[in-house]
């Protein structure tokens, strides 16, 4: 009887603490002349018709959480303008998107823990510009 009940509390334990494991991780950039990608936290500018590619690395993973990529533009408030659904798990352990072709303005990266009330796990902004000369 002991024997069942030190097993069941040590179940429980393994349990409850893969349950506490945060989602934790941070972006990084990688612009259309560089080989790999550079950790970014600050907000960073870009060109409307430059290539930047951009990845939410995530520290450690245990299983399978569905995530969702939000870009927003600033307007008069944040305004979605592009969104999908992805997932992570102990394979695939980062999400990606790239920017490209976005019309000048301020935006920002959300990364959402779908299954947590979409809590925010990450965001990063940036910038596009265009070019003087440019039409507009």
């Amino acid at each position: 009887m002991k024997k069942k009940i030190f097993i069941a509390a040590i179940l429980f334990l393994v349990l409850f603490a893969e349950a506490c494991v945060r989602l934790e991780g941070g972006f990084a950039i990688r612009r259309y002349n560089e080989e790999t990608y550079r950790k970014r936290v600050t907000p960073f500018e870009c060109a409307v018709a430059e290539e930047v590619q951009w990845a939410f690395l995530f520290d450690k993973v245990t299983r399978r959480h569905d995530i969702a990529v939000i870009i927003q533009k600033k307007e008069i408030g944040w305004v979605e303008s592009r969104s999908w659904s992805d997932y992570i798990s102990r394979e695939k352990s980062a999400v990606h998107g790239t920017i490209k072709d976005f019309e000048p303005g301020e935006y920002q990266i959300m990364i959402l823990q779908v299954k947590e009330n979409n809590k925010v796990l990450g965001t990063l902004g940036f910038f596009v510009y265009a070019k003087a000369g440019a039409e507009s």
